[in-house]
């Protein structure tokens, strides 16, 4: 493994990225499966082994489930916006404190930006977020990578998800 994914993880991400381009997935959705996925993980505490109750995973929680319920809203972009500036700060603080948290924070933070226009193609080194959102995972629990890719494919492939 040359670089932070596995030869076997770069061939599924390269077929996922193709199918998900092709089925004009939006940027959005990606988006809000992601924050699904991180929100089931910690309800299963699965990953989250080291992370112990507090009130910042509850904060957490609490967010990610303000994402998922806004998605496709009016206001949808303005509530996300004030989220990920609160996960961003605590993320920073809990840094040497709590790194596992602050590493679950980093990932949370990805489900946070702007449903319309927040990934570019053309800017980005990846055809969506997916592997980046594979990365920030893996940083904090390499274990859970394949369950990522699993999730994904699950939930924004097979079944016909709306927006």
């Amino acid at each position: 493994m040359n670089g932070p994914f596995s030869d076997a993880e770069e061939e599924e991400l390269e077929l996922l990225e193709y199918e998900l381009t092709k089925g004009e997935v939006t940027y959005g959705r990606m988006m809000k499966m992601y924050a699904e996925f991180l929100l089931a993980s910690i309800r299963r505490r699965q990953g989250a082994q080291e992370i112990s109750p507090s009130l910042e995973l509850d904060l957490l929680v609490q967010h990610l489930q303000t994402a998922i319920a806004s998605f496709g809203t009016a206001n949808s972009d303005g509530v996300r916006s004030a989220c990920r500036v609160e996960l961003v700060r605590l993320s920073r603080r809990l840094e040497s404190e709590r790194p596992d948290l602050a590493a679950l924070l980093r990932c949370a933070v990805c489900c946070f930006y702007e449903e319309g226009g927040g990934w570019d193609p053309d800017k980005e080194e990846d055809a969506t977020p997916i592997p980046l959102y594979l990365f920030l995972l893996k940083r904090f629990d390499p274990r859970m990578a394949a369950e990522l890719l699993t999730y994904v494919r699950t939930h924004l492939l097979e079944k016909n998800c709306g927006p």
